[in-house]
């Protein structure tokens, strides 16, 4: 339940306590205007097809630049994450917003990997379009790069999630195998699922590299330092 602060209580506060809440007040105000001016320059634009999707939570990381929804059809089943970032959205299929992803995300735009789409990654009938396409199927996956033009370097993949007593849980964060030197200077090599401080080869695809969440910022940490994103 809301409440209001009178002047005589703001007048008798302690002035240390006082400055405490004028900080807040205005990193909170600042970063109100700053996600809601971030959400409508990424999201407006009424020339794309209209699939009439519910949103049902949206989280907005202004380290990526980016509007994360989760949205229905408008039968009420559930799609994905709709991300959207430089003017360009696409469905994360099945996935969802929790705090994991979310650490996730922050992480890697502190690593500098800001951007969660690259040209034709994922494919472009996946993209919010002018016409109808694939984009209401949703790609399977949610990829990391330095930039639009990079190559990218690590994926939440369909074999990342799996969902336990109805909550998502991410498994494996898959790595382009171009960075295997990187991931060898870092973890220890193994033949089956890796466990912390490991990686492993995927044995299907285009044999990636899958790490466990725990790992990820030890990775990221060590290639931002060799300023290491590949093209």
């Amino acid at each position: 339940m809301g409440f209001e602060i009178t002047d005589e209580e703001l007048i008798s506060m302690d002035p240390e306590l006082l400055i405490k809440l004028q900080k807040f007040l205005k990193e909170h105000r600042l970063h109100k205007n700053m996600s809601l001016d971030l959400h409508n320059k990424n999201v407006n634009n009424n020339e794309l097809f209209n699939y009439e999707l519910n949103i049902t939570n949206t989280w907005v990381s202004n380290k990526a630049s980016t509007v994360f929804e989760e949205v229905e059809d408008k039968e009420g089943k559930y799609l994905g994450i709709k991300i959207t970032q430089d003017n360009r959205s696409y469905i994360a299929r099945n996935w969802r917003i929790n705090s994991k992803l979310k650490e996730i995300v922050e992480l890697s735009a502190s690593c500098d990997l800001t951007k969660l789409w690259r040209n034709n990654h994922p494919s472009k009938r996946y993209y919010l379009d002018k016409t109808f396409n694939d984009y209401i199927k949703g790609s399977h996956h949610i990829g990391f790069s330095h930039t639009h033009d990079h190559r990218w370097v690590f994926v939440l993949g369909a074999e990342s999630l799996s969902r336990r007593t109805g909550g998502q849980i991410i498994k494996f964060v898959t790595f382009n195998k171009i960075y295997y030197d990187q991931l060898n200077d870092c973890l220890t090599e193994v033949n089956l699922v890796p466990s912390s401080g490991q990686f492993c080869k995927q044995n299907f695809a285009g044999k990636d590299l899958l790490i466990l969440p725990e790992d990820l910022e030890k990775v990221l940490l060590h290639l931002k330092k060799i300023n290491n994103w590949k093209i």
